[in-house]
């Protein structure tokens, strides 16, 4: 996952968008470009997905328009507008199954785990999660296999049961083998860095991040930005078990610093929840730095952002979005139900129509003969 062949796919995609007069390939690659702008220039990304979706519903391409819903949800779901990525995901969800794309049918699910996860509902998470798996095992999409392999991982990490986390995310890694230097790996090493600091094992929770890190070529995107606040972590947890003080000050300037890279990152790209966690942590060093005003201004800007993202008004769209979903699935299982009754009802009629006939013509062939 280099920068240089980042740029090589780019490139040829824009070629392909530029020169094919075949519709549903020209949706397919503005799509594909949407997801590697995901990462790094999030309104570069929208605009693509915006043009997939208007070709798609020009011409009535419904895969099309499935892919874009689902570019839509990742869009939002990283502004942290939680009830639009939820909603884009379930109209997402509703083409793949009638499609019967079981690799879109994964994706949905994925995407709808990925918001859950958010809300700390992690039992929904999982539940998404598992599906996303079990479509993508269906179809041996490796790739993918390790993607829902990692954020079931996620989840345990969240859920604090650290061993589980650290088993799925060996298991990505494992499934990864075959595409090494892959975004996922680095995904991996990023969340077993999480873990280990959780484990309060610092040392090698900064090697994890240093090899994801590596893995893309120290970028300026997302991916890079989470090692960052990641390693700003390692750094400001090993300052607070260190007795000298000036040791001590080296390391929290250290957090300071990667902290700070990482926030230039998350306000380019307008990721509100990780805004918000760099806050939180710019907080917890200006305290250990003695800066109580810097300290408390930070405390008070993650509070603030952190009500904002998950005001009762974005819960309650939330679940009203997922009672539609419920009701949806309830009213697909009475109709294919229905049709279940409707064919036996036939089936009924069509043996009692041939058994009058076979007895008439039975009565008949007697009554020549």
């Amino acid at each position: 996952y280099s920068q240089i062949n980042q740029e090589h796919k780019i490139d040829s995609l824009k070629k392909v968008i530029n020169q094919t007069t075949v519709d549903t390939i020209k949706v397919k690659a503005l799509n594909d470009l949407a997801g590697l702008f995901y990462y790094s220039v999030p309104e570069k990304s929208l605009d693509y997905t915006k043009s997939a979706f208007a070709l798609s519903k020009r011409v009535g391409y419904k895969k099309g328009l499935a892919l874009s819903y689902n570019s839509f949800s990742i869009y939002y779901w990283l502004k942290a507008d939680f009830p639009k990525a939820l909603e884009y995901n379930y109209k997402a969800l509703h083409l793949f199954e009638d499609l019967n794309d079981k690799k879109g049918i994964a994706k949905a699910n994925n995407g709808l785990g990925t918001i859950y996860v958010e809300f700390k509902n992690y039992k929904q998470a999982l539940s998404c999660y598992q599906k996303a798996l079990e479509e993508s095992q269906i179809t041996n999409d490796r790739k993918s296999i390790a993607t829902y392999q990692n954020n079931i991982g996620d989840v345990y990490l969240r859920m604090k049961e650290y061993q589980k986390a650290l088993d799925y995310f060996d298991k990505a890694i494992k499934m990864n083998a075959y595409e090494k230097g892959s975004y996922e790996s680095g995904l991996n090493y990023t969340n077993i860095a999480i873990t280990l600091n959780f484990l309060k094992q610092h040392e090698k929770s900064i090697e994890a991040s240093n090899k994801s890190i590596a893995i893309y070529k120290n970028d300026s995107s997302l991916l890079n930005a989470y090692n960052k606040i990641e390693l700003g972590k390692s750094y400001y947890y090993l300052a607070l078990m260190e007795k000298s003080k000036t040791k001590r000050e080296q390391l929290l300037q250290k957090s300071l610093d990667y902290i700070n890279k990482s926030l230039y990152t998350f306000n380019s790209a307008g990721s509100l929840i990780d805004i918000r966690d760099s806050y939180s942590y710019l907080s917890k060093i200006y305290k250990a730095q003695e800066k109580p005003e810097l300290a408390l201004s930070y405390f008070e800007k993650s509070s603030n952002l952190n009500d904002s993202i998950f005001s009762s008004e974005n819960k309650m769209q939330i679940e009203f979005l997922k009672s539609q979903r419920e009701i949806e699935l309830r009213d697909k299982k009475i109709e294919i139900q229905n049709l279940k009754i409707k064919n036996e009802a036939r089936k009924v009629y069509l043996l009692y129509t041939i058994t009058i006939a076979v007895v008439i013509l039975s009565a008949l062939f007697f009554w020549l003969y």
